[in-house]
């Protein structure tokens, strides 16, 4: 199995976005090891199993009668002391149509620099992606564009694996939204005020070593592309 060479250099990456459909909008992502995605998959499967909530959890869902189970299932990453989340906020600004031609090519030029961001330069990813994000055809050039030589910083494929995933059957792309919408989402809701309010308060913590468990970037697009992947 390809995780276990010099696994410390191997990488899972969770993603999700919100609001882009805004002149402002946000990518979002869990980065840890498959093995800490494996142990955060069994903990899911366990809250699922006590609190019967078996059907797809997600911001737009959190309510008062669920709000304690909804803290219960953003602590499962928020206790966790090697994991860390990834977020992006994205400025169209006025070079946004310059990205490319089409809406679809224009987000996953975006998603590119987002993921660029994410990576760290040394090791190597497996990717997870909402299959909701954009027409599934364009991700084949898209994982080809992401293991070019003028990011690819060894021999190996920096982006080993690249999955497109059905939101409903991946519980850690659930508890990225989760995460997401309570980062960067404008509620007027006291249930999902509480909770956005609790986890940006408890993310600041630091990981085991010494890491920041929040990451944040911002990326404008910019006036002449330094990079053109073909998407």
């Amino acid at each position: 199995m390809w995780y276990t060479a010099m696994s410390k250099l191997y990488y899972d990456l969770y993603c999700d976005e919100s609001g882009t459909d805004k002149a402002n909008f946000h990518f979002g992502a869990i980065h840890c090891s498959r093995a800490r995605a494996n142990i955060f998959d069994r903990q899911i499967q366990d809250f699922r199993a006590r609190t019967g909530l078996s059907g797809e959890l997600k911001w737009t869902k959190v309510s008062r009668r669920f709000l304690i189970a909804y803290i219960e299932f953003v602590d499962i990453f928020l206790d966790d002391q090697y994991a860390t989340f990834i977020l992006s906020e994205i400025s169209k600004g006025e070079h946004w149509r310059k990205l490319a031609s089409s809406a679809d090519s224009q987000f996953l030029h975006a998603y590119f620099h987002f993921l660029e961001q994410a990576m760290w330069a040394s090791a190597r990813y497996a990717i997870f992606l909402d299959e909701t994000s954009s027409k599934r055809y364009k991700f084949n050039s898209f994982h080809y564009a992401l293991n070019l030589p003028n990011i690819k910083y060894h021999r190996q494929k920096k982006v080993h694996t690249f999955t497109v995933v059905d939101s409903h059957e991946s519980n850690l792309i659930q508890l990225v939204d989760v995460l997401l919408g309570a980062l960067t989402a404008n509620s007027t809701a006291s249930h999902k005020i509480e909770l956005a309010s609790y986890v940006q308060e408890k993310i600041k913590a630091s990981t085991k070593y010494g890491r920041p468990k929040l990451f944040t970037y911002k990326w404008i697009a910019p006036e002449a592309r330094r990079f053109k992947p073909q998407m």
